[in-house]
C-alpha cells in the first residue's frame, strides 16, 4: 500500500490518468473494472463535481488541507501468473470497506513495470466532512489486516506478502 496525498483540488487530473492511461488492465474480451464507492453516474465529470462537493462539506479547513490521496495496492510481479480482475477487484473492495467506508473512492486496475496494481482516488474528506487521514499507527494497521485478507483469501499471492509486523530498526545486542 502506498498513500500520496496531494494537497490541490486535482480530482479530475488523477481520475483520467487511472481511466483513460494505456496502461490500464483489461482482460482478453476486453473488460476491465472501475469501482465507484459513495459515487453516482459513470464519467470523471460527473465523478470529479461529487468529489468537489464533498470536499465544501470539510468541517475544519486549513490552508495545507489534503483534498484527495492517491492510493495504490501493489501486487509482486512474481504473482502474475496468480492474479485476476476478480481478484483485484475483490482486494480493492476489501480496502475500500477496511480503509473507511464512509469515504468517496474510484479504484482502477492498472499493469506495467511488470507488474499489476490498483490505482484508488480518494476524497480527503468522508461523506461528513471529517478528514480521512490515517495515523501511522492506524495504516499500519490497515496494511497488516488486507494482507490477511489476501492471505486468507488468496493464498496463490505468496508473493505479494510483505511482513509489516517486522521492525524496521535494526536491534543490535551490544
Amino acid at each position: 500500500i502506498k498513500i500520496k496525498s496531494h494537497k490541490r483540488p486535482t480530482f479530475q487530473n488523477l481520475l483520467k490518468y487511472m481511466i483513460n492511461d494505456k496502461d490500464r488492465l483489461f482482460d482478453s474480451e476486453g473488460r476491465s473494472f472501475a469501482i465507484t464507492h459513495n459515487l453516482k453516474g459513470d464519467s470523471i465529470t460527473a465523478w470529479t463535481k461529487q468529489f468537489q462537493a464533498n470536499e465544501l462539506m470539510r468541517q475544519r479547513k486549513r490552508t495545507d488541507s489534503v483534498y484527495l490521496t492517491h492510493e495504490i495496492l501493489s501486487f509482486h510481479k512474481e504473482d502474475a501468473k496468480n492474479i485476476t480482475l476478480s481478484k483485484m477487484e475483490a482486494m480493492a473492495r476489501e480496502y475500500i470497506k477496511q480503509r473507511n467506508p464512509k469515504g468517496l473512492y474510484v479504484a482502477v486496475p492498472h499493469f506495467d513495470k511488470e507488474h499489476y496494481h490498483i490505482h484508488i482516488c480518494a476524497s480527503g474528506v468522508d461523506k461528513t466532512g471529517m478528514s480521512l487521514r490515517l495515523p501511522k499507527a492506524d495504516l499500519q494497521k490497515l496494511k497488516i489486516e488486507i494482507q490477511s485478507y489476501q492471505h486468507l483469501n488468496f493464498p496463490e499471492l505468496a508473493k505479494s506478502l510483505v511482513n509489516h509486523r517486522q521492525s524496521r530498526v535494526n536491534n543490535k545486542n551490544i
